[in-house]
């Protein structure tokens, strides 16, 4: 490896797994303002080239095509900077041997769905849902969804789904058969009951949701290890909390779940976290 882009190397991470991984930050990281950049984009390109992650952080236009043919040996790509500066979009389509995708909402659309390695993205806006039926996808956050496609369904293979701000048609979860974590926040409207059976579902996070529904279904038909509803607004079932048998619990700040409710849940689940709304709309210290 060349000697200076080996000076340069540094440890980047975490790309939504546990694992650190060693590869090039450029500029540098936390570089504000304009002029010269700390590392040339030479630097940048022997990176590319050499097949390392890259985490893009850039202070002034940056154009993708610039990366020519590394372009396809790049396996893991954040762009951490402003999306202001995004140029050559497009070019993310030759991204053959991306593996992790990191991106802020661009104007457009750019198919993604083809690319072979892709397994797990993290994205902002519409721009790029269609990375969600990339064969090999098994792990999304998505953001400041503003439009959902009617007819999109989280895909058979996604095991790890996150959405913040995105409404979810009723029929999104229909194939989501190998979900083995659920988080939903931001959205009006949500219904569990279109979770296939059996899923491999172990944790499930709601917050501020305004109405779920599906929450007896969930907790009878699935291998729920844990559970976390926060400012959900309207719960369709809450007496079957009850009955759940989940290790790990935690509740707070949820209409249906008042100080009278969770005594009651306190007395069977002594292990839960409880933090009720009062009355007069305060929140009760967590039990």
């Amino acid at each position: 490896m060349d000697q200076e882009l080996e000076r340069n190397l540094r440890t980047l991470g975490p790309y939504g797994d546990s694992d650190f991984v060693v590869g090039l930050a450029w500029p540098a990281e936390g570089t504000r303002g304009g002029g010269r950049p700390p590392l040339p984009i030479e630097t940048l390109m022997k990176a590319a080239e050499s097949g390392l992650p890259i985490d893009l952080y850039p202070t002034r236009p940056f154009d993708l095509n610039d990366f020519g043919a590394a372009l396809g040996s790049i396996p893991r790509l954040r762009w951490l900077g402003d999306a202001k500066y995004i140029r050559g979009v497009q070019a993310l389509t030759q991204m053959r041997s991306l593996t992790h995708l990191h991106f802020p909402a661009i104007d457009g659309q750019v198919d993604i769905s083809h690319l072979p390695a892709l397994t797990r993205v993290v994205l902002e806006g519409d721009g790029m849902l269609s990375a969600l039926r990339a064969p090999h996808l098994t792990v999304a956050d998505v953001s400041r969804v503003r439009a959902w496609p009617t007819s999109f369904a989280i895909s058979a293979g996604m095991a790890n789904f996150r959405a913040d701000g995105v409404s979810l048609p009723p029929d999104a979860l229909r194939e989501a058969v190998s979900l083995e974590q659920l988080s939903i926040e931001g959205t009006r409207s949500l219904d569990l009951n279109e979770l296939p059976e059996p899923t491999r579902l172990q944790g499930f996070v709601a917050m501020r949701v305004r109405d779920l529904k599906g929450i007896a279904r969930l907790i009878d038909h699935h291998p729920l290890e844990a559970l976390f509803l926060y400012r959900v607004a309207q719960i369709d079932d809450p007496a079957s909390l009850e009955r759940a048998d989940i290790a790990k619990v935690e509740i707070e700040l949820c209409d249906d779940v008042d100080e009278a409710f969770a005594a009651k849940l306190a007395g069977l689940h002594p292990d839960w976290y409880l933090r009720p709304r009062r009355k007069n709309g305060t929140a009760r210290p967590g039990w």
